[in-house]
């Protein structure tokens, strides 16, 4: 492979993007997207409430859950000072042109990800689901067994060789 297709996103990219709720407000952002080991996508960590990632609330959702958006530019176009003549391809004096405005297709595959993510759930919803915890979470809060295993089991430490 020597370049990314138009079909693929950048998983680092999607981290930041907002996401949306079916009434088309603001709900979270993704944290972070979860991959299997096959390397499949299979859920995203959604920040919910919070300011400034103070007090937020991770909560995962199934990748396949989110619907993926990019919405046109807000922009008509780019203003040429000068047209180019048809004929003669020579810059008329007085004379503008306007770019033509790429499509939200055009825009996502440029920038490698899309704008927004839409979940239809509310930020109630969210904020009432199970919080998510990161694997490294849960062993540093994991319960502590109260016994240490038998000296036996443990070999003893040996010099690395030369």
């Amino acid at each position: 492979m020597t370049e990314q297709s138009l079909s693929q996103w950048r998983a680092s990219k999607l981290v930041g993007v907002d996401v949306y709720g079916a009434d088309n407000q603001k709900i979270g952002d993704i944290n972070e997207v979860l991959l299997n080991k096959d390397g499949m996508a299979e859920a995203v960590v959604i920040g919910v409430g919070g300011f400034l990632g103070i007090g937020e609330k991770n909560v995962a959702v199934p990748f396949k859950s989110l619907e993926w958006r990019t919405e046109p530019r807000a922009t008509t176009g780019t203003t040429v000072p000068e047209a180019m003549g048809a004929a003669t391809g020579v810059p008329v004096p007085g004379t503008t042109a306007t770019a033509p405005r790429p499509d939200s297709a055009t825009l996502e595959a440029r920038q490698g990800y899309p704008d927004r993510a839409v979940l239809r759930m509310t930020r109630a919803d969210l904020q009432n689901a199970p919080a998510f915890r990161y694997a490294s979470d849960t062993r540093a809060t994991a319960p502590a067994t109260g016994t240490n295993p038998p000296a036996a089991t443990n070999p003893p430490a040996t010099a690395p060789r030369q």
